[in-house]
């Protein structure tokens, strides 16, 4: 590419080189293309042009040139380029199926809206097919979220019914706790009952006991004073005046004893009714903690058995939930799947109707569309354009498209525009086209309603750049480099070594110049450096 562009340089600068320093075309080309080549040239001598420098020349008049004043003068780098308008968004209306066309509901010319009726399709075995698919579907739609409601319902009632079973159970379960603690209150005031019982049996056996025990001692005592006195009367004389005495106490104390005696069977009697009461009150203890084990026993299991209920009724409350659930979803996955069903069958049965995709103008109603003829998927019934939103597809030289970028604006004109139409670059190809291997280029812009979809239009490029850019007449060549005469402050002639970049038009990509210079336009070979010059009027 980059020889191209050298040789392109050398070709279109050769005949302005020619005629300024005297080197002929194939100098500069074979220089460009990297050769060595014997140059023919005007007889020089080091490479500079000699001539006579007569006496007379200090009095001779500065020659008049015309300058070209880098940054102030104008730089026209814009170019134009050729394509064809065409819309943005164009629909080509093509049946899905199979049928006749039983009515056309757009004419040529006429404007549609994105989903306006353009044609319908029927009196055929596919479209009457689609139909039917499509009531099948709904009603098996419709059977199916009965199904739902009534599953729906079904669960519903069957999750009331598991938490009334959960409720229940855990009344029992807490009413079998509560019946344990009221047993256990109730032993606990039963034993210390028992308790008290059996404390005043033991305390009536042990007086019974003592008062025994003190009978006893009472008759020994008696009996021992019995036989004192008598033995005392045995010695008394009968005369004795204490005998009535003693025989008076005689007599007294065997009447105490006879007494003492007599209660003997009693106070044995009382006594072994207390010591009953004291049997009786220990086995009555005993009754009680057996009762009382037996019924914590029963208590317990009624507890197990009432809180193994209610774990059971949980259960059976997360079986119904989860069986709910899966009932839910195995539906909702039915439905689903009859939804997807019924939408694609009314996509089927809504094939039928042909509606416009985008919103344009039918441009085009070919002959094939009419009313009665088949129509099959891929043929093209109609055409429609939208107008509003046009494209230019293009291509510029490799050099051009380095002064453009996607963004840019550019201006398009033709026949028939009469006001230019700004314009967008919506895309560089990164890559030359195989074929034109040129770079190509994609332009849009909202119609003014002037430019026609279809008609040749031409886009002009005003491209904004930082490189310097001076007039191909200004560059002359000599020692194989590239040179341009600048006038300096003092109005002397100076030639400047250049190099040369990208051609554009009449203009030429430099390097090497400061950006100020006044540079000489075609300097003639009877202009050297050191010459004195003035700039010329006439631009």
């Amino acid at each position: 590419m980059n020889m191209n562009k050298k040789l392109i340089s050398a070709i279109i600068l050769g005949t302005i080189i020619t005629s300024l320093s005297g080197c002929v075309i194939t100098d500069s080309v074979n220089k460009l293309l990297g050769k060595s080549t014997k140059i023919s040239r005007i007889p020089a001598s080091e490479g500079k042009i000699k001539r006579p420098i007569p006496v007379a020349e200090a009095q001779s008049p500065a020659k008049e040139v015309e300058v070209f004043i880098l940054g102030k003068d104008a730089v026209d780098i814009g170019f134009v380029k050729s394509g064809t308008a065409s819309s943005t968004l164009v629909s080509y209306i093509t049946p899905a199926v199979t049928a006749r066309i039983v009515d056309i509901n757009a004419k040529m010319g006429q404007k549609v809206k994105k989903g306006d009726l353009l044609l319908t399709l029927g009196d055929f075995i596919t479209t009457e097919i689609a139909d039917k698919q499509y009531e099948t579907a709904q009603k098996g739609l419709e059977l199916l979220k009965t199904s739902q409601f009534i599953t729906d319902y079904s669960s519903v009632r069957n999750i009331e019914i598991a938490t009334n079973g959960v409720k229940l159970a855990y009344e029992s379960y807490q009413n079998a706790i509560e019946t344990k603690q009221n047993a256990k209150n109730l032993y606990d005031e039963q034993a210390d009952s028992a308790d008290i019982a059996d404390d005043m049996a033991e305390d009536m056996y042990s007086h019974a006991k003592s008062g025994y025990s003190k009978l006893q001692s009472s008759i020994g005592t008696l009996e021992d004073k019995i036989s004192i006195l008598e033995n005392t009367l045995e010695t008394l004389p009968t005369d004795d005046p204490e005998r009535a005495s003693i025989e008076e106490a005689l007599s007294s104390l065997e009447t105490a004893l006879e007494t003492a005696e007599g209660q003997v069977d009693t106070v044995k009697l009382a006594m072994k009714q207390a010591e009953y009461g004291v049997d009786q009150a220990e086995n009555g203890e005993d009754l009680l903690d057996a009762g009382y084990e037996s019924q914590m026993t029963q208590l317990d299991f009624a507890i197990f058995a009432a809180k193994t209920s209610y774990e059971n009724a949980i259960k059976q409350f997360e079986v119904a939930v989860n069986g709910m659930d899966l009932q839910k979803i195995g539906l909702q996955g039915q439905i689903l799947q009859a939804e997807l069903g019924v939408t694609s069958a009314a996509l089927n049965s809504n094939q039928k109707y042909i509606t416009s995709p985008i919103e344009g103008t039918v441009t085009s109603v070919f002959s094939t569309t009419k009313e009665g003829s088949l129509a099959s998927p891929g043929q093209i019934l109609m055409k429609i354009e939208n107008p509003e939103k046009l494209s230019i597809h293009t291509s510029v030289n490799f050099e051009e498209s380095s002064l453009i970028a996607q963004g840019d604006s550019v201006e398009i004109t033709g026949i028939g525009i009469k006001n230019p139409v700004k314009g967008e670059i919506i895309s560089v190809s990164p890559s030359a086209n195989d074929t034109s291997k040129k770079i190509d280029i994609e332009i849009e812009f909202t119609n003014n309603k002037e430019v026609i979809p279809g008609s040749l239009v031409k886009v002009q490029f005003s491209p904004k750049t930082d490189k310097v850019f001076i007039p191909l007449n200004s560059i002359y060549t000599e020692n194989l480099n590239e040179y341009v005469k600048i006038v300096d402050s003092e109005n002397k002639v100076v030639a400047k070594e250049i190099t040369l970049g990208d051609i554009i038009g009449e203009f030429v990509e430099v390097s090497g110049l400061k950006g100020n210079e006044k540079i000489i336009k075609s300097p003639s070979a009877s202009i050297q450096e050191g010459d004195k010059v003035t700039e010329s009027t006439n631009k």
